[in-house]
């Protein structure tokens, strides 16, 4: 968990400082406001979905399997970008 906790806090400060590098000053509000509403959206769903897979199996493979296709979606992307 402390090595979860330094990973998802140097993320989340990459994203907000491209977003804030990236974004025109007059827009950043509703842009952040929208992070916002998907984040509170986001995670119920993903609780109501892993919650009950997490009964049906185990939590070794769920997390095996969402991080692959975490890291192909990811080369998937930075592929398309490459071209």
């Amino acid at each position: 968990m402390l090595l979860y906790g330094i990973a998802l806090t140097m993320t989340q400060t990459a994203a907000t400082t491209l977003i804030q590098e990236n974004t025109e000053t007059s827009m950043q509000g509703r842009v952040f406001g929208l992070l916002s509403s998907a984040y509170a959206l986001f995670l119920p769903m993903g609780m109501a979905a892993f919650g009950p897979l997490a009964d049906a199996m185990s939590m070794k493979i769920i997390m095996i399997a969402s991080g692959s296709i975490l890291v192909l979606l990811g080369g998937t992307v930075y592929i398309a970008k490459a071209d």
